[in-house]
């Protein structure tokens, strides 16, 4: 016959299955923007378009739409990218313009404490 001991470990080790679920239903994919992921539809059924990231510098002007790395004048899903601000990317689909902003609004990096000014 089992002793308390036993019965108490037994139970302990069969606990453990749930808590993992729950851990793995709670957690959170660290790479998963903080900022909102925005989805645009036209209104003649156009497919979702997802502005998930924006790099904007002065070499280069890039953005992630669905999963794809695109530039100006690229195409995706059946639109072509007009234009990426730091702001906005413009997308040409069916001849309508639609507008994605952008998922997170970064503030500008020289007004940040430590900055050191190039001068």
């Amino acid at each position: 016959m089992p002793d308390v001991r036993h019965l108490l470990a037994m139970g302990f080790c069969m606990t453990l299955p749930l808590q993992t679920l729950q851990a793995a239903e709670t957690w959170k994919d660290p790479t998963t923007p903080t900022g909102k992921v925005t989805m645009t539809q036209n209104k003649k059924g156009a497919p979702p378009f997802t502005l998930s990231l924006l790099l904007v510098s002065k070499e280069r002007k890039w953005a992630i739409i669905n999963g794809g790395l695109v530039q100006s004048g690229d195409r995706i899903d059946g639109a072509m990218v007009q234009s990426i601000t730091p702001k906005k990317v413009r997308l040409i689909h069916n001849k309508r313009i639609l507008d994605l902003p952008a998922p997170i609004q970064v503030a500008d990096p020289k007004k940040h404490v430590g900055h050191r000014n190039a001068s």
